[in-house]
């Protein structure tokens, strides 16, 4: 299995493990994975919290371009709000 770096926007979400067409966002920090994905779900994306801290994503083989930018983009909102939430409640 291989990191892939997924930092563009997100300073907390520290990798992102690919493979096939399995991905796995892992380790965040200090965000649940469960809620990140209620939050995907709500906007539309099924992905599956099978850890605390990892979210898997399994898009089917025929998954396009602009669906794998639409998701990357729930994914960036659905992270940055939780983000959000979770410094609002520490503070």
């Amino acid at each position: 299995m291989n990191a892939i770096d997924f930092k563009p926007k997100s300073d907390f979400l520290e990798a992102m493990l690919s493979r096939g067409f399995v991905h796995q966002c892992s380790d965040f920090e200090g965000l649940d994975a469960k809620a990140v994905s209620t939050d995907l779900l709500e906007r539309g994306l099924i992905v599956n919290a099978v850890t605390p801290t990892t979210v898997r994503l399994l898009p089917p083989l025929t998954v396009s371009d602009t669906e794998v930018d639409e998701a990357v983009g729930l994914i960036r909102s659905s992270l940055a709000a939780q983000l959000a939430r979770a410094e609002e409640a520490t503070s």
